[in-house]
């Protein structure tokens, strides 16, 4: 049987300042509604959690790095805070993209370390929550943050440019040699030609 979920917004949202920026930590829990989206970024994360309560609707959620302008790129990430399920009767699963490439699953038996995992660049990650055995979930606890990381192209452009501008020095310097060796080598076969000539005024 697969667990719907709804998500209620906890109508506070905790702050912190990392390197002079204000960022908004808000927080849901399953509940009621069920947002089937929200947004992620530099300045909004999100801290999705559960502590064992009948949950209905909804099986899944996804999350999309948004920033204030539409040609912004992000990639979603998690971070595990914690994740307790003794009865073995939940299934997490994360993927980049719907249906898409699976991230990781966690369950009773594989809960993993806190390390922090991420979807694909410019892919939502969608989270999928499923009942086992269909036991209840009411011991089940866990809670996950979701960031967004603003990618940043501009070193991959300017190693580009850098690599076309090597690319040209270089053929033109190889160009310049080649032409070189071809003057002197014709420079040469000329002084050789004449020799034979000198020779034989010399002797009549």
């Amino acid at each position: 049987m697969l667990i719907g979920y709804t998500i209620i917004f906890v109508s506070f949202y905790a702050c912190h300042v990392a390197e002079g920026t204000v960022i908004e930590i808000h927080e849901y829990t399953f509940g009621e509604d069920c947002p089937r989206s929200e947004e992620v970024n530099e300045y909004r994360q999100i801290h999705l959690e559960y502590e064992g309560q009948r949950v209905s609707s909804c099986s899944y959620m996804s999350f999309q790095g948004q920033g204030k302008k539409i040609s912004d790129d992000y990639q979603v990430c998690v971070i595990k805070k914690w994740f307790v399920d003794g009865d073995c009767s939940m299934e997490i699963v994360f993927r980049s993209g719907y249906e898409g490439k699976k991230l990781k699953s966690f369950t009773c038996s594989s809960s993993y370390s806190n390390t922090e995992f991420c979807a694909d660049s410019g892919e939502k990650l969608y989270v999928y929550f499923k009942s086992r055995n269909g036991k209840s979930t009411s011991s089940v606890s866990f809670r996950f943050l979701i960031t967004a990381t603003k990618l940043d192209y501009s070193n991959l452009v300017w190693a580009v440019i850098g690599g076309v501008i090597g690319g040209i020095v270089l053929v033109t310097l190889l160009t310049a040699l080649f032409c070189w060796c071809v003057c002197k080598r014709k420079s040469a076969s000329g002084r050789v030609l004449t020799k034979p000539d000198k020779l034989q005024q010399v002797q009549l």
